[in-house]
């Protein structure tokens, strides 16, 4: 954490926002919410220095899965709309699909199921189109559950393609 924090303090930004991305899946791990916060907040402004839209998506990915762990379901959408706008921006169609299952995620808990149900099969259809079937496999254990939820349970059965 202090390292990203000292190469974002040193103007190092495209250091300090690859380290800061390459230490998410410790945080997520471990989950120490005040810690990935800080890290994933100076990977952002890192990334917003170096004027690099790809190294801010994945900054504000973590923002918003930081968020989602800690229940934060607002924030966390938020981060994940201006990740999913970065995406776009550079043609990440794997940043897109990742981005829109974490929105399902953050809409469903949230209890916004049927905003939740768009973007966890626009996700599963952007995984499907890039050929990635394990993304998409994943992608598509939310929308399931979503339906289910819906009391939706012939379209679960019926399977989603």
């Amino acid at each position: 954490m202090a390292l990203v924090q000292r190469a974002t303090d040193l103007g190092s930004w495209r250091f300090a926002w690859s380290l800061a991305d390459a230490l998410r899946p410790y945080m997520m791990r471990r989950a120490y919410a005040a810690d990935w916060l800080a890290v994933a907040s100076a990977g952002l402004v890192a990334a917003e220095a170096d004027g690099n839209p790809a190294g801010q998506a994945t900054a504000h990915r973590s923002l918003s899965s930081a968020y989602l762990n800690r229940s934060d379901y607002e924030k966390s959408t938020f981060h994940d709309g201006r990740a999913l706008e970065l995406y776009r921006r550079t043609g990440s169609a794997e940043g897109q699909a990742a981005t829109h299952n974490s929105l399902s995620l953050a809409l469903w808990y949230g209890g916004r199921l049927e905003e939740a149900l768009a973007h966890g099969l626009r996700g599963a259809d952007l995984c499907r189109a890039t050929g990635f079937r394990l993304g998409e496999a994943i992608t598509l254990g939310n929308p399931g559950a979503i339906l289910h939820e819906l009391g939706r349970r012939p379209v679960c059965r019926s399977g989603l393609h």
